[in-house]
């Protein structure tokens, strides 16, 4: 973004500053092996700290980011993921039994109710494997610090590859001409983990290690 100051963000070679609190925009390349996904594209997000989590047992930094799919290699989806909403709401907008109001005041009684007894809460809740997160803990906590920013793109041909990758998607991004093959977004919100090679933030910053895992939900 031209009214972001790209200055703000400085590394010193072990360790990332990011600002706090502030939008700015990224290009991104991930692969998920497991099932022959490959994609690049842009993320919109901002960064902040993060002490009190409902899925982290010891939170310290956080980000919300969007995610624009550019580039796709794997298996398309044939629809659309909001197609069965369309077509449940174009079935109510037929029905004459079908009320907006009496729906809105049904489903607030049920939202106060889901709140008050905190059933969203158990349901994140339950959803996460303790026994799993304390095994990725200990192995993100076996990092010696001296080891932060050995793991680099110099370093690693698939962190080089993907950095790569990273950078074309701006390009594309400021393409007028092109057209995504895949029209697929994502919103994601992400829980980073105190740990000891120097996870935490500032009144301005956040400070990220690099070249070593992070426990994140």
């Amino acid at each position: 973004r031209d009214d972001f100051p790209i200055e703000k963000i400085s590394s010193n070679g072990t360790h990332i500053m990011i600002p706090i609190f502030e939008y700015f925009h990224s290009g991104y390349s991930k692969s998920y092996h497991q099932y022959n996904e490959h994609e690049t594209g842009i993320s919109t997000l901002v960064m902040g700290d993060n002490e009190y989590s409902l899925v982290s047992d010891y939170p310290k930094t956080s980000f919300v980011e969007k995610y624009h799919t550019l580039t796709y290699s794997g298996k398309k989806e044939t629809t659309s993921r909001g197609d069965d909403f369309l077509d449940l709401s174009a079935k109510h907008k037929n029905d004459k039994d079908w009320n907006m109001n009496k729906w809105k005041i049904r489903a607030l009684k049920q939202v106060i109710a889901y709140t008050r007894r905190k059933s969203i809460e158990a349901q994140v809740e339950g959803g996460i494997d303790r026994s799993v997160s304390w095994q990725i803990r200990r192995f993100v906590n076996s990092h010696k610090t001296e080891d932060t920013g050995k793991l680099n793109p110099s370093t690693s041909s698939a962190w080089a590859s993907h950095t790569k990758k990273a950078k074309k998607a701006i390009e594309i991004a400021k393409d007028p001409n092109f057209k995504r093959e895949l029209m697929k977004s994502e919103q994601h919100c992400k829980h980073l983990e105190d740990n000891p090679t120097g996870l935490d933030y500032t009144d301005t910053h956040v400070i990220i290690p690099l070249g070593v895992p992070i426990t994140q939900f």
